[in-house]
């Protein structure tokens, strides 16, 4: 068979060595899918063809990588994941087949072909479940969940299709299927299922909570409040639902609603340590640090009974830690976090674990909260001498894991924020334990000795009583890595339109009353002034925010709204920003950071809690005071002053980047090197049975 290099050359000699090999020429078959491999080696067709070819001539083993080749070329294909399905099955790889599966379900494969492959694979990994055809359904539905116990999420979801298809009246079994496929990731089918699930049963509360649980987390938040209103108008006491009106009262600033709901539901705890039950009382404690109505001393009692809930662990660890009390010696330090990928936790703590990993002194060993995985988890795993992913461990095996691999000093990076793991080091999984970044406050745990901090955030000596933590002083508690490809600073806008803009990049939740009402004061301050809102995208919250700074007497003309976009985008449009404001009481950091980055100070108010003075050390680590209020009336003033002072203003914006990049917190090496100083501090005094004590790194 002649074969030219031509695109379609290729393709009739591929459509005549697939006639040969169905009419069984396959010997004709094989030597012409080469040919075309030779000069063409990613062929999908050819690949898939061949592949095809030594699977029915019972080679798997070679089939696959020709199968595989195929799919990786064209993962929409039906018939390229069905192939390399079969060859995986065949070559008795059942554990990557279920793998593979998952995948090609969240890729779009659907059908009675991949079910029916689903329940081979289910049959040959495990004795074989009971055949839905034949099975009482509530059999089935245990059977089902138990799949989803062993973590065999495969055979799971092709045991839920199949039990919906001979049992289609049963409300049960859509609410399952409903839930494995959320959890295989095939969102919107999910959704659909769930909602034939609620018509099914409209009289349970669970599945109305199930349903409203995606929607939270799909930020369809007017959706999800009318189905978790439904599950407590079915059920008031039910615990789940009242846990997730919690958070959707929370994303919109009800914060009295979203707190009535969490205590109730904690309230009929019956085990306090649940992770259902920690969790919801860390979110507690991080909705009422976004609160205005709540003092210092109030989140701090709160943080303490959170802590307090443990009280029947205590004494549960080791009898002794027998880590090697050598002052001098390298150390091996732990990092706790559910945030190893896009996140602002990463963006802060990734320069510092590069010059953590370049200097040596240190066994770096993650901990990781979580599956998500993407490029800037595959950076931070490199820097890691250890890297283990911990979701789904319960706390206790968690703790004996990292007393296991003799951690040192172990540093919490979440504290109360999402998929935090708290709780874990309750027994004192390692001698000392800290922690760093992510939540702006105390922990609330005896068992975490030290708080990383610094001078411009938390002034030495006047927040100590609101940690129970001992505060360590660094240059900046943190090192800021820019976006490589960030827009270049541009000039001020203002000096070209004569309209002032102010700006706003924090998440919706923390635009309060309290913060319209000082935003509205400004504005009305300095007129025909607008403000930018970013990240509201949600035609409901936008009307919401007109509908405040109404009440306040600006005008809708006066607010610009834009959607959830790109870092770069988002980056971007600062050059429409002469000013940004920061909120009350939880002060923007990330948004912060990324301002300055841009040449926009960000205006802020120095609170009197620690959630309320993140602007305000980063501002001041910039050397920039000017920009930090004393309270609202100063707010106001300073707003209106750099209004007026564009000049002034265009050339602190010119040459902000530079400041930045001078000060601690655009020199990751210098803060590594005073990390390394506080954690040897820490274990000295360990190793000479000190208690813990506040410090700087710095004379």
């Amino acid at each position: 068979m002649l074969i030219g290099t031509d695109l379609k050359d290729l393709d009739f000699a591929c459509a005549l060595a697939t006639q040969a090999r169905l009419a069984g020429l396959t010997v004709d078959a094989e030597r012409a899918y080469l040919a075309i491999l030779q000069r063409a080696p990613a062929h999908p067709v050819a690949s898939h063809g061949l592949g095809m070819l030594k699977l029915a001539g019972g080679d798997p083993a070679a089939a696959i990588p020709y199968l595989y080749r195929a799919l990786t070329a064209d993962l929409g294909s039906t018939d390229y994941w069905l192939g390399y399905l079969e060859g995986l099955f065949q070559a008795g790889e059942t554990e990557q087949a279920a793998a593979a599966l998952m995948l090609a379900r969240r890729q779009g494969l659907s059908g009675r072909a991949a079910d029916a492959y689903a329940l081979r694979l289910c049959r040959a990994r495990k004795p074989a479940p009971p055949d839905p055809a034949r099975a009482d359904p509530a059999a089935t539905d245990s059977a089902i969940v138990e799949l989803l116990q062993r973590g065999e999420m495969a055979a799971a979801l092709a045991m839920a299709r199949a039990h919906v298809e001979r049992h289609p009246h049963h409300g049960v079994a859509w609410k399952i299927l409903g839930a494995v496929l959320w959890g295989a990731g095939v969102i919107e089918e999910s959704l659909r299922v769930m909602r034939i699930a609620t018509d099914l049963m409209p009289e349970d509360a669970e599945t109305h909570t199930n349903l409203g649980t995606a929607l939270t987390k799909l930020d369809r938040i007017d959706e999800a409040e009318q189905s978790l209103i439904r599950a407590r108008s079915i059920d008031p006491e039910f615990r789940p639902a009242l846990f997730q009106l919690g958070t959707v009262f929370g994303t919109q600033a009800r914060y009295r609603e979203a707190e009535q709901a969490l205590r109730k539901a904690l309230a009929s705890s019956a085990d306090p340590t649940s992770p259902e039950d920690t969790e919801g009382h860390s979110n507690l404690l991080f909705l009422l640090a976004n609160d205005a109505e709540t003092d210092a001393a109030a989140l701090l009692a709160e943080s303490r009974r959170f802590g307090a809930r443990f009280a029947a662990r205590r004494g549960t660890a080791p009898a002794s830690h027998d880590n090697v009390r050598d002052p001098d010696r390298r150390l091996r330090v732990g990092l706790l976090s559910g945030d190893f990928h896009r996140h602002s936790v990463a963006s802060f703590s990734e320069p510092a674990l590069a010059s953590l990993a370049r200097s040596g002194r240190f066994d770096v060993v993650a901990y990781y909260n979580n599956t998500v995985e993407d490029e800037v988890t595959a950076r931070l795993r490199e820097y890691c001498d250890q890297w283990s992913v911990i979701k789904g461990l319960p706390d206790r095996e968690l703790g004996a894991a990292i007393a296991r691999d003799h951690i040192d000093i172990l540093v919490d990076l979440s504290g109360h924020t999402a998929v935090n793991r708290l709780p874990a080091m309750v027994p004192r999984a390692a001698p000392i334990q800290a922690s760093w970044l992510g939540y702006p406050a105390t922990t609330g745990l005896a068992e975490v000795d030290y708080y990383l901090a610094d001078a411009h955030w938390l002034p030495p000596g006047q927040f100590d009583a609101q940690f129970t933590e001992k505060l360590v002083y660094l240059p900046s508690r943190w090192a800021y890595m820019p976006l490589p490809n960030a827009p270049a600073v541009t000039a001020l806008p203002s000096l070209r339109t004569a309209v002032f803009t102010f700006g706003s990049f924090h998440r919706r939740t923390k635009i309060n009353a309290p913060t319209v009402t000082a935003w509205s004061r400004l504005l009305r301050s300095v007129p025909e002034s607008q403000l930018l809102v970013a990240g509201v995208f949600f035609a409901s919250q936008q009307q919401s925010l007109i509908e405040q700074f109404g009440a306040h007497g600006v005008g809708p003309e006066r607010l610009r709204f834009h959607p959830r976009s790109s870092l770069t985008e988002y980056l971007g449009l600062h050059a429409q920003v002469d000013l940004c404001l920061d909120t009350q009481p939880y002060a923007g950091a990330t948004t912060t950071m990324h301002s300055s980055w841009m040449g926009v100070p960000t205006l802020t108010i120095a609170g009197a809690t620690a959630p309320a003075r993140a602007g305000a050390g980063i501002m001041g680590g910039l050397g920039l005071s000017d920009f930090v209020a004393r309270d609202g009336g100063d707010f106001v003033a300073r707003g209106v002053h750099w209004s007026t002072h564009r000049e002034e203003l265009a050339e602190i914006r010119a040459g902000l980047r530079k400041r930045l990049q001078g000060a601690p917190v655009g020199q990751p090496g210098l803060i590594v090197a005073h990390l390394e100083r506080a954690f040897r501090h820490m274990w000295r005094r360990w190793c000479a049975d000190l208690p813990p004590e506040s410090f700087r790194t710095e004379g």
